[in-house]
């Protein structure tokens, strides 16, 4: 019964190996009553981060040949593709169709709405645009204020780190991780506490013109889509994660019980 709940797929970006190969087979396994108990606890689901870890430990089995060993993952695996992963495990555990609960805010209907999880797209590391630096693949960048540039695909270790931060400031989190990111700027190496800096100084349209550039490259699972309102037919962005995604809520039962009175 177990093996029909394990299933091998291929990952986003893979992880870098020591002699520069990549490996993206995979195998995970659906989740469990054990661990949706465990990721139910209050610590759990105040944390992000901790139930993305304890999902990712418990349900994949192997990447290539090798078991998984989670502590050796979180600076090989990219950001991208324990994104994906979440998501496949997902579908494996509880099917392809996600219901989300929303509310429009132009009428205030409230509906379920649908996505169905083979739909998403998922965009993978452009291959033109990858080099490896001490063991970790970055990309360039050269545009009008951010001029020779070199940045690092992020990996589990930042997601960790950001995902800390962005629970009580999700712009603050946004800068930490381009901090972490950029490793050269006009050739010369980047310091963390020196860019927060000057980030902090830095004038709005110079910061967007890097996050644009940034988000044009980097590999991940689209996690915003629109549903249409039944009430106005207005358009309303879901946006995949959170309960609704790993919790799938049981049905009201079939009905057969037998009514008195």
């Amino acid at each position: 019964m177990t093996e029909e709940y394990t299933v091998d797929i291929e990952l986003l970006c893979g992880v870098l190996n020591e002699d520069g190969s990549i490996e993206k087979s995979c195998t995970i396994k659906a989740m469990t009553g054990g661990l949706r108990k465990k990721i139910s606890q209050p610590e759990y689901r105040k944390n992000g981060i901790k139930v993305i870890d304890a999902v990712l430990d418990a349900c994949i089995i192997s990447i290539g040949k090798n078991p998984f060993v989670a502590s050796r993952e979180k600076k090989r695996m990219l950001m991208a593709d324990s994104d994906f992963l979440m998501m496949k495990i997902r579908q494996l555990s509880l099917g392809n169709e996600v219901s989300m609960q929303l509310q429009c805010p132009s009428c205030d209907t409230k509906w379920n709405a649908e996505l169905h999880i083979d739909e998403i797209e998922c965009f993978s590391i452009p291959e033109d645009n990858v080099e490896i630096i001490d063991g970790r693949r970055a990309f360039k960048i050269d545009t009008e204020h951010w001029k020779k540039c070199v940045m690092f695909y992020p990996n589990r270790e930042d997601q960790a780190i950001i995902a800390k931060i962005a629970m009580n400031n999700p712009t603050q989190a946004a800068y930490s991780l381009y901090g972490r990111m950029l490793h050269l700027r006009d050739n010369k190496e980047v310091d963390d506490s020196e860019f927060m800096k000057e980030i902090d100084k830095m004038p709005l349209m110079i910061i967007d013109e890097l996050t644009n550039e940034i988000n044009g490259i980097l590999p991940g699972v689209e996690s915003t889509h629109e549903a249409e309102c039944p009430g106005c037919s207005n358009t309303v962005e879901m946006e995949m994660g959170g309960a609704d995604f790993l919790f799938k809520r049981p049905e009201t039962g079939n009905k057969k019980r037998l009514k008195i009175g």
